[in-house]
């Protein structure tokens, strides 16, 4: 009795018969038999063809091993799970030996009256509905959020929808400006990069992105987007991972390292998000700008070190009398930026005078009295950032011109 050379390596428990073995070979589907202990012990021709394996790659191991990413644990294979819960058919994706990821339909068949185990009939999909459950089902085991979207969203696998709190077909009512922290200057640029993949431009972009949970919390991820051609209509693809790393540089990179308050890049990215706040929501808000009188006055005469402990000192009398929604921000050298959430422009007055008595009547060190002026202005709708930044800067200099120690509205 000869035996192909795939199956010359068969233990005696599990050889077949010619006849079986000449009538495997001759199916378009690959078939696989394992034993009892769920090994791969042997391989029709049309399964090595299809995977270009050799039958040496497949001996004693477990088609886990074979088929899927290394980084994907078999106790927490899909698959696996799927087939151990008596499923006797599927579609999903298995790993080729060039690391392409392929279409397939398997079908689990007993072998002997499973008595000596399980054969696996596995099918290559060429249906392009089928493809797409099966590529789908492969996302689905990926410990990283993948979605493809054109103007809203079309797919999202379940790593996503995990971390997001959204139901597939909810998600599928929203576009990607629902779910990421987008600055309004930027949204008519993103939706012409959006609309330039809708026609097939082939780029990839790389880029930190805030996203937003459907409970409104926020948190940054590190993105991947490129252009695909899926169910026959050109689309976007975007990867994203969070990264706990993202946030501690992002902080480190948004933070003064002297007075341990925003710097005057995140005041500029809070400014944007109140006003585009302010435009869905109606919400309003007001600014204080201020700075320290005189405060060169006290570098040439102490010297920076002195300087720089006034500064630490003025920030923790502010930060007592704000609330905790409060954003208190180095706008550069002796000028502050404050945003008040939620107030008027005579919530904001009230506030701003309360500090600049309250700054006028502590002894700072060296027993120096300082004292800070003050331009207060409420956000108005249609507004630009730059426009409200001019008009509260405008009134802080007219508190400088006016004698300082004072407080001035826009």
């Amino acid at each position: 009795m000869t035996y192909p050379d795939n199956s010359a390596w068969m233990p005696p428990a599990f050889w077949v018969e010619d006849e079986g073995q000449r009538l495997l070979n001759s199916l378009s589907e690959g078939v696989l038999t394992l034993g009892r202990d769920g090994l791969i012990r042997w391989a029709s021709h049309p399964l090595l063809k299809m995977f270009d394996l050799t039958a040496h790659d497949l001996l004693n191991r477990h088609p886990h091993t074979v088929f899927h990413q290394p980084q994907i644990l078999q106790s927490q294979c899909p698959d696996c799970q799927a087939f151990e819960a008596g499923a006797v058919r599927m579609s999903t994706a298995f790993l080729s030996s060039s690391g392409q990821m392929l279409p397939v339909r398997v079908s689990v068949v007993p072998s002997g009256g499973n008595r000596n185990g399980t054969s696996l009939v596995i099918e290559a999909i060429t249906d392009e509905t089928e493809r797409a459950q099966s590529l789908q089902h492969l996302f689905d085991q990926i410990p990283a959020a993948i979605y493809l979207y054109q103007e809203t969203f079309v797919y999202a696998n379940a790593y996503f929808l995990d971390v997001m709190g959204y139901t597939l077909d909810e998600l599928r009512e929203h576009s990607i400006f629902d779910t990421g922290v987008y600055p309004e200057s930027q949204r008519d640029t993103i939706l012409a990069t959006v609309r330039r993949r809708l026609r097939g431009e082939q780029f990839t972009a790389k880029y930190l992105l805030e996203m937003k949970k459907k409970t409104g919390e926020t948190f940054w991820t590190q993105q991947v987007s490129n252009t695909i051609f899926y169910q026959h209509q050109w689309m976007g693809l975007g990867i994203w991972i969070d990264n706990p790393e993202i946030v501690q540089y992002r902080e480190l990179a948004e933070t003064d390292s002297l007075l341990a308050i925003p710097n005057r890049r995140a005041f500029d990215g809070a400014l944007v998000y109140h006003i585009q706040n302010a435009q869905r929501s109606n919400k309003l808000f007001s600014l204080v700008m201020f700075d320290i009188d005189h405060f060169k006055t006290i570098n040439d005469t102490y010297g920076h070190a002195v300087g720089d402990r006034v500064l630490q000192e003025l920030v923790s009398v502010i930060q007592q009398k704000l609330r905790v929604e409060d954003i208190l921000a180095r706008f550069g050298g002796e000028e502050f930026m404050l945003i008040l959430p939620g107030t008027t422009i005579e919530g904001a007055l009230t506030q701003a005078q309360r500090l600049c008595d309250h700054i006028a009547s502590h002894h700072f060190t060296l027993n120096y009295q300082l004292t800070c002026s003050f331009g207060v202005g409420m956000w108005s709708p249609g507004q630009s950032p730059q426009h409200f930044l001019r008009r509260v800067d405008a009134a802080l200099y007219r508190a400088k011109a006016r004698g300082r120690n004072r407080v001035e509205r826009s």
